[in-house]
């Protein structure tokens, strides 16, 4: 299952025309249950009248349907209904706006946003991001997960060090800041390709970071510099 009440990255979207500057900002991911606010900001003078429409269909549904958009300061908004939908449904919409009798169009009927919506489940596992830290066999090999402050119980890291048969197995550490890690330390770095996944218990589930197989990155040999080298460098 995909995830849902956490953060969810927005993507803000700038379109310039002439003097006209138009910003919506669009979230791939939404709880379920709850309405879409669809929000387009547009600079305009005072008296440059500006208005628009979301057309937006759910899963399962063929035609676009229309809401207009209302006016409030330099924004246009409405609210997308999501009634009836499950979780990892769809909504998809795009807007025309109207600015001083000139149209402005975001997405199109047949290229348009799309916004899955997703349960509390789908909500945390969609919050969670997992980077390792690492550079060469001199220095100490990070996981982590940034889990952005979310009920999850404490993760377990799978990885493998070049060289070592198997996984190895360790519980990640929580930082005081809503994210966990785990560090390796120097003396136990080898270089070469390192896989890694994490598996993060949450309310009776098990999410998996991949779903399926592992991530990699790689550690270098370290780079030393004699100093009968340096000398061959140095500036007479």
């Amino acid at each position: 299952m995909r995830a849902t009440h956490a953060l969810v990255i927005g993507i803000g979207l700038v379109v310039t025309t002439g003097c006209t500057r138009v910003n919506h900002r669009y979230e791939p991911y939404h709880a379920i249950g709850r309405p879409i606010p669809i929000e387009v900001s547009i600079n305009h003078k005072p008296d440059q009248p500006i208005s628009g429409t979301v057309y937006h269909r759910s899963a399962g549904q063929f035609e676009y349907e229309a809401t207009r958009l209302r006016a409030r300061g330099e924004q246009l908004w409405a609210m997308v209904p999501t009634d009836g939908l499950q979780p990892d449904d769809t909504v998809e919409y795009y807007l025309d706006v109207v600015k001083d009798g000139r149209l402005i169009t975001l997405g199109t009927p047949g290229a348009p946003y799309v916004v899955t919506v997703l349960d509390q489940a789908g909500m945390v596992r969609n919050s969670l991001r997992d980077y390792p830290v690492s550079s060469d066999a001199d220095h100490a090999v990070a996981i982590v997960l940034s889990a952005n402050r979310q009920p999850i119980e404490q993760p377990t890291a799978m990885y493998q060090m070049p060289g070592v048969p198997g996984d190895v197995r360790a519980p990640m550490e929580a930082d005081g800041r809503g994210n966990y890690k785990i560090v390796i330390p120097p003396a136990a770095v080898s270089p070469g390709t390192w896989r890694y996944a994490i598996e993060v218990p949450y309310n009776g589930q098990v999410f998996r970071l991949p779903e399926q197989g592992y991530r990699s990155f790689t550690v270098t040999e370290p780079v030393y510099v004699y100093e009968s080298d340096a000398d061959d460098y140095a500036t007479p």
